[in-house]
């Protein structure tokens, strides 16, 4: 599996974490960016070809945990993980003109400058020019899947507009899908620059603003409890955010996370029992896992 790899961190940590990187990732050229916006920041860039990418994205992240352990005062060390084979497919792939419908009644349709969404659409309009979530991948399918199973409970329930909490947004996909479904406002956080812009984009085309704040984060930034939670993440990230993430889950809310293989699917839940949640449904599709949990 190829991996694209991105580790933004404070430059005196720069020397501690490239001599564990050079143990992790022999002959992995890493190539080294100052931040413009920071002088006291970097981001350091590598390409990972793997056939145990789990096992090399966990070693990675003891690694930043132990970084980060050793110099308390310092800022966060962010970590960013994108499947290069694995990631969201383009428009191009599809036919009939992009539009398609990766669960029942949710459709998802490429936005055309030369025309606006109909008031009261159900439809969830995207950018094309973006592949940070289209609802190609299963992951996303699989999400979308019980955003409508989570729709449905809270209906049972009779419950209200509800707050929610997008963590890993991409395009806003699975926060367009949840102010659909019916909450009443959702906070969407993303750490890569690019993703934050075509979130934000989306959601203003789908006249969602109002209902949607796109904030460029991390996990660990957040807090106070939401009724819903959406963690489409890859493993290594999943692991360690867990722990907050229970956190961030008022009681008897909903989370849902995706973006693991099925064979991981025990031990993510495993994962959030210890954090005091339990498990209401489980899901895969083409190999992948979901869960659906709540506190």
């Amino acid at each position: 599996m190829k991996l694209e790899i991105s580790i933004e961190a404070c430059n005196h940590v720069k020397n501690d974490l490239l001599q564990r990187l050079a143990h992790l990732v022999p002959r992995h050229p890493i190539e080294e960016t100052a931040d413009k916006s920071n002088c006291d920041r970097f981001t350091l860039n590598f390409i990972s070809e793997t056939p145990s990418p789990d096992t090399l994205l966990q070693e990675i992240a003891a690694a930043v945990s132990a970084i980060e352990d050793h110099y308390p005062g310092a800022q966060r060390i962010e970590l960013h993980v994108r499947n290069i084979a694995c990631s969201e497919p383009s428009w191009r792939t599809l036919q009939n003109g992009g539009a398609f419908s990766p669960v029942d009644s949710i459709r998802i349709v490429p936005w055309d400058s030369e025309e606006s969404p109909a008031p009261g659409t159900s439809d969830i309009f995207l950018h094309p020019a973006h592949a940070f979530g289209t609802g190609l991948h299963p992951s996303t399918r699989l999400c979308l899947q019980l955003l409508k199973l989570a729709a449905h409970i809270d209906s049972e329930r009779s419950c209200g507009p509800r707050a929610a909490l997008d963590i890993g947004c991409g395009s806003g996909i699975l926060t367009i899908a949840a102010i659909r479904l019916g909450a009443a406002r959702v906070l969407a956080i993303e750490i890569d620059p690019s993703a934050v812009q075509a979130a934000s984009r989306n959601i203003q085309i789908n006249g969602l603003a109002h209902a949607a704040l796109v904030v460029k984060t991390s996990w660990h930034e957040i807090s106070g409890q939401y009724d819903l939670v959406l963690a489409n993440l890859v493993p290594s990230v999943l692991y360690k955010a867990a722990p907050h993430i229970a956190k961030l889950l008022r009681k008897q809310g909903l989370l849902i996370t995706a973006g693991f293989p099925l064979s991981k699917n025990a031990e993510v839940r495993g994962l959030f029992a210890k954090n005091g949640l339990r498990l209401l449904h489980e899901c895969s599709l083409d190999g992948w896992g979901a869960l659906l949990i709540t506190g």
